[in-house]
């Protein structure tokens, strides 16, 4: 079997304006580096930029347009590779070649074929994500009387569209939807750009200091750690969760966000039997043909696999110090009345903000991490800083977070410019 690498290239515009090519760069997890390409053995930031696939038909390359969505075109990449790599084993055994076309399958066969292919990416979120969207659209366009993907029309699509939720829920959603039938090479009517929804980007919300004091004054002391790893920590939900007094670099005044083993969290036998608990959630889940979120050997791994280290007010640092001492044979730092890591965090918080007068709408752990990642732009922290700090693999998604400075200190930043 003779048959050349199929390779995602990125076509770039250089710094003297011709456009150029190179290979796309990835990660060391494996993922493709967004906008950067591989130069003289480097990883370089390029731009304006777009995807194409190379792959060669009669020893000649031949370049497919792949956008500018790092993962659409990893996805394209790799239905290329699959559909040549069979062509050359069937032209070797001599074997004439029908190819498999997205309208000769089933939604069910389509969405199942999609979703394999994101879990063998690794792209867990992605997965449960496209099952989810992909369920509920199948279930539309099966009332619809469509069970085939050549059934679809795009008429189908806006339905789905019509369907009562918030607008970026709606945009989110398509998008989703889009990534697959790109992926099955579906008609490009389905996701025609007038059939992607619109929705307005609102400022993000975050706490005022004020509010942050009236939340702490009603916290108790391990609840009051759990809202300072989000707000001064920017912790995600479950970072809070599983964090480890291990994890506290007391010297360098830093915490890490890494993975935790069952085998960290819980002592050799309580582990093997979580362990074991956990490979028979997941077979029964297999058998029913879903998706858990949940690892044999991992209780918690880091999003995205961005591990970090985080620097840590002297003052909390303190704080974590005195009830270390207070609690010495603990292993996480935020534990449930057992041990564990307490899944209630979310109502703890709502708790705290309705006792401090706040209500309960759009309260969320997220809001602190927001909170956080404002607060340190606002007091002069580069944005490269702060998205690495985040672990953010894109710099779009931090802007996203950041709250824009107005009021009486935008006022104050105003009259101090000399005009």
């Amino acid at each position: 079997m003779a048959t050349k690498a199929t390779t995602l290239i990125i076509r770039y515009k250089a710094e003297d304006g011709t456009w150029k090519r190179a290979d796309a760069a990835y990660s060391d997890n494996g993922r493709i580096k967004t906008g950067h390409a591989v130069i003289n053995n480097k990883m370089v930031p390029v731009g304006p930029y777009q995807y194409q696939v190379r792959y060669y038909v009669d020893r000649r390359a031949q370049y497919k347009p792949a956008g500018t969505d790092a993962q659409e075109a990893e996805l394209l990449r790799r239905k290329i590779e699959q559909e040549q790599t069979a062509k050359a084993i069937a032209d070797d055994a001599g074997l004439e070649v029908v190819e498999h076309t997205a309208d000769r399958e089933t939604l069910d066969e389509a969405a199942k074929r999609y979703i394999k292919d994101r879990k063998d990416a690794k792209a867990l979120d992605a997965a449960i994500d496209a099952e989810l969207v992909l369920n509920g659209f199948r279930a539309l366009a099966k009332r619809r009387r469509k069970t085939r993907v050549d059934e679809l029309k795009a008429d189908d699509v806006k339905t789905l569209n019509r369907l009562t939720c918030a607008d970026q829920t709606r945009h989110k959603r398509y998008k989703r939807l889009r990534a697959w039938f790109r992926f099955l090479g579906a008609d490009k009517k389905l996701y025609a750009r007038e059939l992607k929804p619109t929705f307005t980007l609102t400022n993000p919300h975050i706490y005022t200091k004020q509010q942050i004091t009236d939340i702490l004054a009603q916290a108790s002391d391990c609840s009051e750690v759990a809202v300072r790893l989000g707000y001064q920590c920017g912790f995600r939900k479950q970072e809070i969760e599983h964090a480890m007094y291990r994890d506290i670099d007391w010297e360098n005044c830093t915490i890490s966000v890494s993975d935790k083993r069952w085998t960290d969290l819980y002592p050799a036998e309580k582990a093997r039997k979580v362990q074991e608990r956990v490979k028979v959630r997941l077979a029964e889940a297999e058998k029913a043909g879903r998706i858990l979120r949940i690892d044999p050997i991992l209780a918690f791994q880091v999003k995205d696999a961005e591990e970090r280290a985080i620097p840590v007010p002297t003052e909390f640092l303190n704080r974590l110090k005195a009830r270390r001492a207070m609690h010495l044979n603990d292993i996480l730092i935020v534990p449930n009345s057992i041990g564990n890591p307490d899944q209630s965090l979310l109502a703890t918080i709502k708790g705290l903000a309705k006792k401090a007068g706040l209500g309960t709408a759009g309260v969320d752990l997220h809001t602190l991490r927001r909170t956080w990642m404002t607060t340190l732009i606002r007091n002069g922290v580069d944005i490269r800083t702060v998205q690495h700090l985040a672990g953010h693999a894109k710099l779009e998604t931090t802007l996203r977070y950041l709250r824009p400075t107005e009021g009486e200190e935008l006022q104050g930043k105003i009259n101090k410019v000399e005009w």
